[in-house]
């Protein structure tokens, strides 16, 4: 598998409860006994934190802290890739572009991260899911060759000529062939990214259609939606963040060591005039080989680490180019 080489901040408000989260140290592990306030906590409610969850594919391991802050289901020991990443991250470059990390905490017996609640200062937001990389698959996923049914499903759900004679003679396949597929038929292999899900308030809901998107006509058509069907203002807003993040992810020492594979960048704006983009989600990060720096560029060969994740950001950055935007019309770029 390859792919082609092209050349080519966020801002919160301060809250008393947030200041009161920052005593607790990155490395600190905070283990905790389910209170009657943590407890509640966990109860699911209903508001914006929900659509996150459903777009973001966090359906059941994304839960309420305090109003700063979420908790997110994590392994079975605190120690797991995520909280190591998180701890990398709060003194790395890419810091300003990711949630804060407050602690790990132990309820129920189960391990959560709290970390910060990215959408607490938006009011009723548009909320984007963009998966990076040409890469979504962790290097070891290519030994398990297992065939399984449930992905077999999935896959002729998403494209039903898709599997071959043997396989449709078995009704299964395994979890790599899964997931290259879903590369190839999607856009990341040819641009280094793909929306996996979007939410507009009083919109009908376009999850479906984001397993659809597979051209770059359709990726202008959901981007354009989006940003409030071609506001050249906000376009203009997010391309000079998209910019900015570019850059801190060039520097970022985390991501010269680590892949970016099972990353995604949350984009979130609303009608008052909130706007932001993260890097979420750092649980299936791979460390690289000691010595060893990834582009995010370059071609993927086995052992390499390389996912594409930049060349999914230059291509993003492309796609929001306020030159291809003139009074809320777009221009063909081809």
């Amino acid at each position: 598998m390859s792919y082609q080489i092209k050349p080519r901040l966020n801002s919160s408000k301060s809250t008393q409860e947030e200041l009161e989260l920052n005593k607790y140290s990155m490395h600190n592990i905070v283990e905790s006994s389910t209170s009657d306030g943590i407890r509640d906590n966990l109860e699911d409610k209903p508001n914006v934190e929900d659509k996150f969850r459903q777009v973001a594919g966090h359906l059941g391991t994304i839960r309420h802290g305090s109003k700063a802050t979420l908790y997110k289901r994590i392994g079975d020991t605190s120690q797991c890739p995520e909280v190591s990443a998180y701890q990398l991250i709060q003194r790395d470059a890419i810091r300003p572009f990711t949630p804060t990390f407050y602690r790990t905490l132990y309820i129920d017996d189960k391990y959560y991260i709290e970390i910060e609640n990215l959408a607490r200062e938006f009011e009723n937001p548009s909320i984007m899911d963009i998966k990076l990389g040409c890469r979504t698959f962790r290097e070891s996923d290519v030994l398990r060759t297992t065939p399984v049914n449930n992905l077999y499903n999935k896959m002729v759900v998403i494209e039903p000529q898709s599997p071959t004679p043997q396989e449709r003679l078995c009704q299964k396949i395994s979890q790599i062939r899964y997931k290259t597929f879903v590369d190839r038929f999607t856009t990341s292999n040819d641009f280094g990214f793909r929306i996996e899900g979007i939410h507009i308030p009083d919109s009908p809901t376009f999850m479906p259609y984001c397993k659809r998107i597979v051209t770059k006509s359709q990726v202008k058509y959901i981007l354009e939606i989006f940003f409030n069907r071609n506001d050249k203002k906000l376009i203009k807003l997010f391309h000079s963040k998209f910019n900015l993040l570019r850059r801190c992810f060039e520097t970022s020492e985390y991501f010269r060591s680590h892949d970016a594979v099972g990353s995604s960048l949350l984009l979130l704006h609303d009608r008052v005039g909130n706007a932001g983009v993260w890097i979420i989600d750092f649980a299936k990060n791979t460390p690289a080989a000691s010595g060893q720096t990834i582009r995010h560029r370059g071609v993927w060969r086995l052992g390499n680490n390389e996912d594409g994740a930049l060349f999914g950001i230059d291509n993003l950055i492309e796609f929001l180019e306020p030159s291809n935007y003139v009074n809320g019309v777009t221009l063909s770029t081809g």
